[in-house]
């Protein structure tokens, strides 16, 4: 019996994200957040064709065939260069079994495939990789829901056989190449089953124009946390069952579908959905201490003298997102003052609203809130402290030093002890 000769393929699916969608909606603080696929650069030169292996133009893709010495370098559309790659013809056996050990490469253009072949005496085995940008999702992300959607082009199935589309994580390198082939990890995380069968593909996959709805297929993931890399990328491997359980093809059984370089409506991309409250809402109140009469203290002057005096009250109100971004102004934004010493803020004239810094919006370093005061002094020192709120009826309140009790101190002017009247003393001299 004449020995079968291995023909392994990779697919290189590198996602690039040209933009996100981010959307809230209700007062659950609902999230979703979609990563999409973009173009890939090439700077190689030459025509691009299957059979001397040249890259030219926007788009590319690298699938494992056999092939002679070939060499080409590409750049994403964000200007990286991954590197330069040689594609050297490689066969290390001539049954399935080998079928890991086995590189080779060459060029596609809009398509990666998934699943095995047998055509003449050499096999095929199709894997593809994608990475997402998945930087977006904040890190106390909870509740995480994801799908994988991408759109098919055709699906060939020759020998009768069916098999179902495995997702794997995968924690390839960048940029993706022969060795890359394994670096996957078990089990499978998809949700349900999707069969090569009852792949979605047009009617007609040569038309010049496509209708998505047509070809659309999602799988949805069945443990999303373990997958998704929450401020950084996510790496997923689609892999036939077959292959990941070494049965041998007897025919064509692979599908096709569109990749990353097809138009924008056809690229794969993760739908990632997660609930909380992203981003987080962090508000804080420090002392304005940039100002030596406010670098320690909310009110100046902080000693007053019998009768009435104007004091003015100063703060820092700092609001940022869990990115770091600035805020929105407060709700609420008060000092409270117990003027009468009553041990509460409650009666008429202890609340008082203060103003806005109208020079400074940007919430994330921190914008001033100022307000002048007249205290009558009834010789008692006096409490006040800060009362921020992001919403009017949220029971959330800004932290901080100042939002805790300080004193104004009273200082009572010296009594004649024989008749306890105020005692006023001069000096004369001749």
């Amino acid at each position: 019996m004449k020995e079968k000769t291995l023909f392994l393929c990779v697919i290189l699916a590198t996602v690039l994200i040209f933009s996100s969608r981010v959307c809230f909606a209700g007062s659950n603080n609902y999230k979703s957040y979609s990563s999409s696929g973009g173009e890939m650069k090439s700077e190689a030169t030459g025509s691009k064709t299957t059979t001397t292996g040249a890259l030219s133009g926007p788009k590319g893709f690298l699938t494992a065939r056999q092939g002679g010495n070939r060499q080409f370098k590409w750049v994403t559309s964000s200007g990286k260069t991954p590197g330069d790659r040689s594609a050297r013809g490689a066969l290390d056996g001539s049954s399935y079994s080998s079928k890991d050990n086995t590189f080779t490469t060459t060029v596609l253009s809009n398509t990666v495939r998934v699943g095995q072949e047998i055509n003449g005496e050499r096999y095929g085995v199709y894997k593809t990789f994608l990475s997402f940008d998945t930087t977006g999702i904040p890190q106390n992300a909870n509740n995480i829901s994801a799908k994988l959607v991408f759109y098919g082009k055709r699906k060939v199935l020759t020998s009768g056989s069916d098999f179902t589309i495995h997702i794997f994580k995968s924690v390839y390198e960048e940029p993706l190449w022969n060795s890359d082939w394994g670096a996957i990890i078990g089990p499978p995380l998809e949700k349900g089953e999707l069969y090569a069968s009852a792949l979605s593909t047009p009617s007609d996959p040569n038309a010049s124009s496509i209708d998505p709805d047509s070809c659309r297929n999602e799988l949805e993931i069945d443990d999303p946390i373990s997958l998704i890399n929450k401020g950084g990328i996510t790496k997923i491997a689609l892999v036939s069952d077959n292959t990941f359980a070494g049965l041998a093809p007897s025919g064509q059984e692979y599908v096709e579908l569109y990749s990353p370089n097809a138009t924008k409506q056809l690229r794969p991309r993760l739908e990632i959905s997660y609930d909380g409250n992203p981003p987080d809402i962090k508000p804080v109140l420090t002392w304005v201490t940039g100002d030596t009469y406010f670098k320690d203290t909310g009110a100046w002057p902080d000693t007053i003298n019998a009768g009435q005096t104007e004091v003015n009250f100063k703060v820092r109100y700092v609001m940022a997102d869990a990115n770091g971004e600035s805020g929105s102004p407060p709700a609420v934004a008060q000092v409270l003052i117990d003027k009468n010493s009553d041990g509460d803020y409650d009666d008429p004239g202890e609340q008082v609203d203060m103003t806005k810094d109208s020079g400074d919006s940007d919430f994330s370093d921190g914008v001033i809130y100022t307000a002048t005061v007249p205290i009558v002094s009834t010789g008692q020192n006096i409490r006040y402290q800060f009362l921020f709120k992001p919403a009017a009826d949220s029971e959330v309140e800004a932290t901080g030093t100042p939002a805790t009790a300080h004193l104004i101190t009273a200082v009572q002017a010296p009594k004649n002890s024989s008749d306890n009247k105020l005692c006023f003393i001069s000096s004369l001299r001749r």
